[in-house]
């Protein structure tokens, strides 16, 4: 079993990615409202300085906010609240005799080219949400990849440590896939694996985790699961699967490993690894069998 944990990601990093991550973990109504606030401080700061021009790209920066890191909706009202203000300070500062039309125009167009950004903005954050979905899947089952379980873990590992709660790592390797997959060939040894990750999900909650490690081996996050419900759990689990390899016609089990922990491990790797040795423990009574420890120190 690979490791999962490499070491802490986003040591070194620049000003602007370290601001990106800081805007990342605020409020979405927070930043709307710093949105807000930042177009009524361009527009006081454009009547001091006497000139809108002098500060009419800096309009960018609260579109970015809200079109980035908000929504595409609320990015959209923030370059329309951006545009009317622009002319409106804009006519404030140098009183003309410009036609009311001509003003709509101007500010209209200017609306229009505020919301192009926003709109591009907007699909910028789609792409690179899905991108790093696809980075955080295994691309066969749907299931989460070793990578995604890890940070699950260590959230959960940061909760259980803070609030002092137990939680259960389960980890399980198939019985007789191997098999399947030589004699019905990999096709129908992948619509197993996806049959098997669908059956698990079907018997877990949704703020359960549930992963694929690699080949015939799956993971299981269970939060805030102490060690009678984790007995409960697995029996569910363990039933849910058989139902899914039934309706699939597949001969094929699985050998269950699981950890609960009352303290909290150095890393994910630690209460895996143990988990790992109870799967095997299990194919050696059999298969087809969990076998479930309760941890109380590391």
């Amino acid at each position: 079993m690979k490791q999962l944990v490499k070491g802490r990601g986003g040591e070194g990093l620049g000003l602007l990615p370290r601001l990106v991550v800081w805007l990342e973990g605020q409020a979405p109504n927070q930043l709307l409202i710093s949105s807000g606030i930042m177009v009524a401080g361009l527009a006081v700061l454009s009547t001091a300085v006497g000139s809108e021009l002098a500060l009419a790209v800096f309009y960018l920066a609260p579109i970015s906010v809200a079109a980035y890191f908000v929504g595409r909706g609320q990015g959209r009202w923030i370059a329309v609240l951006c545009g009317i203000s622009w002319t409106v300070v804009g006519e404030a500062l140098i009183p003309t005799s410009t036609p009311l039309l001509s003003l709509v125009w101007s500010a209209l167009s200017r609306v229009l080219l505020f919301l192009v950004v926003a709109e591009l903005l907007s699909s910028l954050r789609v792409a690179f949400e899905h991108e790093r979905d696809l980075a955080r899947t295994d691309p066969l089952t749907g299931a989460a990849n070793p990578r995604s379980f890890a940070e699950h873990a260590e959230q959960e590992m940061l909760r259980a440590r803070r609030y002092k709660r137990a939680f259960t790592v389960v980890h399980l390797d198939l019985d007789g896939f191997k098999a399947v997959n030589d004699t019905q060939g990999h096709a129908v040894g992948d619509r197993v694996l996806q049959a098997v990750t669908q059956g698990l999900r079907s018997t877990l909650r949704r703020t359960d985790v549930v992963a694929r490690l690699g080949g015939d081996e799956f993971a299981i996050l269970l939060p805030e699961t102490g060690n009678d419900v984790a007995g409960l759990v697995l029996g569910k689990i363990k039933a849910g699967l058989a139902n899914a390899m039934q309706a699939g016609g597949w001969p094929v089990t699985a050998s269950f490993g699981a950890v609960t922990a009352l303290s909290v491990p150095t890393n994910i790797d630690t209460i895996l690894a143990r988990a790992d040795g109870l799967t095997y423990k299990s194919k050696g009574l059999g298969k087809n069998q969990i076998s479930h420890e309760l941890v109380a120190a590391w």
